[in-house]
């Protein structure tokens, strides 16, 4: 019998034998206990809330100063959703003073979600999701505090502005549904986010770039497809060689068969329209149904010309990695898939890596999921979600591991290499409900945040660090 054919049952008693056998071997599948050492939730963890209020993890940056800014997305506030943040120091241990009020902040800045963040290179944060814009339809919107937590006063007046897609140049105005996904912060101070760009009946979606200058005024913006004449969903966006960007998630090939997508946008903010600069990435593993769903969710670059790309292939975690191709005059010109990637797992093509669980938070309707994607100093992929056991309807923060080629790394677990982690609660045994939403590489150990659910009935944020076999002088990978 195959991995893939054993019941669930099975399947998780197996999992637990395997992570025996890892943890003989190695301890970097093991909740760091000097981690948060000053927290009341246990060794290597820490529930970051804002009182009774269902708080959902968003995102994990490194802080200006080496520590750790962790960002959720709180309810209320004039618009639905709250800027929660929580600065740790590089040991995870909460700051009492120096940022926001006892280490934290929760801010209104009027969005209807909170999605990402990031951290720029003067320590600044900044902060993206839903605003309310013309008309009541949905704009980007982004907000950036001082180091300090404060709001910045140099950006757009308040520390916020909004932006979008709509076109209102002719004699009827068209209003989109904007939702961006993901933002990376430029060396000279700009921003960039990216999203998804719906007509309001969702008869079409274009992936969307809007790069913001350090005022918060406009710089720039694009939107486009991974191929001709099929929808394109956004989901991430990373800076590459020679001031390019590569704009990355999921493509509508057919009614119910989704690939990866991903496309190289120039720096003026232009894309090449004959596609060449565009592809899609399958990995076409059925699900019950016969759908082929593969939903792009993170990447991370091994160097400017090498991504790995993550998200899930029917709701399985699944991985490959792409090449950014250099044209006649050296600047990145075309993508492709990488051959020097193995895989494994399930994949029904050669280079993919499927693992042979399924992970929960799968959006169809906006095309996202909850993959996310770290890479560690020795190039091993560190992979981040959670999963649902349905024989004791429990939910898991998963972490998967995988060598740089692709292949399981056996020594994270032999049989699958996912390991399995529940928060702990205010009752003291581990959360019902349990999953992570980003990852980080901390001097090659992972640095992991979600959302779990409490004793006392609401969710928290929660921050946790893993052990690592690497060694390194210094606390960062």
């Amino acid at each position: 019998m195959s991995l893939r054919e054993f019941p669930l049952p099975s399947l998780l008693a197996l999992l637990v034998l395997s992570a025996c056998a890892a943890n003989a071997r190695a301890e970097d599948d093991q909740v760091d206990p000097a981690f948060a050492a000053t927290s009341n939730w246990g060794p290597g963890w820490d529930r970051l809330d804002f009182g009774s209020l269902d708080e959902t993890a968003v995102a994990v940056a490194r802080s200006g100063d080496g520590g750790f800014i962790v960002c959720h997305s709180v309810p209320g506030g004039a618009a639905g959703a709250r800027i929660g943040l929580y600065k740790l120091d590089a040991r995870g241990r909460r700051l009492a003073s120096g940022f926001g009020t006892s280490g934290h902040v929760l801010k209104d800045a009027f969005l209807s979600s909170v999605t990402d963040m990031t951290v720029d290179g003067s320590g600044r944060i900044i902060v993206v999701g839903n605003t309310p814009g013309p008309a009541g339809i949905e704009d980007f919107g982004v907000v950036r505090f001082l180091a300090d937590g404060s709001d910045d006063p140099s950006f757009a007046g308040d520390g916020g502005t909004g932006d979008g897609f709509d076109d209102t140049s002719g004699a009827i105005d068209v209003f989109y549904r904007d939702r961006p996904m993901s933002v990376i912060a430029e060396p000279d101070g700009r921003i960039v986010v990216a999203g998804s760009v719906f007509a309001q009946d969702d008869s079409d979606v274009r992936w969307g770039m809007i790069r913001f200058n350090a005022d918060g005024s406009r710089d720039a913006r694009v939107a486009g497809r991974f191929a001709a004449g099929q929808k394109a969903i956004g989901s991430r966006v990373l800076r590459i060689a020679d001031g390019h960007y590569v704009v990355a998630g999921s493509s509508l090939i057919a009614a119910n068969d989704t690939d990866f997508g991903a496309r190289i946008v120039a720096p003026g903010f232009t894309v090449d329209s004959g596609y060449s600069d565009a592809a899609t990435f399958a990995f076409d593993v059925p699900a019950g149904d016969g759908s082929i769903y593969d939903y792009l969710s993170d990447v991370a670059a091994v160097d400017p010309w090498t991504l790995v790309l993550a998200g899930v292939a029917s709701t399985k975690t699944a991985v490959n990695r792409i090449r950014v191709l250099p044209g006649g005059g050296g600047a990145p010109a075309t993508l492709a898939l990488d051959a020097g990637f193995v895989g494994g797992g399930v994949a029904s093509f050669l280079h993919n890596y499927v693992s042979p669980l399924d992970i929960t938070g799968t959006n169809g309707a906006y095309g996202t999921a909850a993959t996310r994607v770290a890479l560690r100093s020795d190039g091993s992929i560190v992979l981040s979600g959670r999963f649902k056991d349905t024989t004791e309807d429990r939910w898991y923060g998963i972490v998967t591991r995988l060598h740089a080629d692709g292949t399981g790394d056996d020594a994270f677990g032999p049989l699958v290499p996912t390991q399995f982690y529940e928060a702990p609660t205010s009752a003291g045994p581990g959360s019902s409900d349990t999953g992570f939403a980003d990852v980080l590489i901390d001097a090659g150990r992972p640095v992991l945040v979600g959302t779990s659910l409490d004793s006392l009935g609401d969710t928290d944020g929660v921050i946790m660090r893993l052990q690592s076999d690497l060694l390194f002088t210094d606390s960062f990978d």
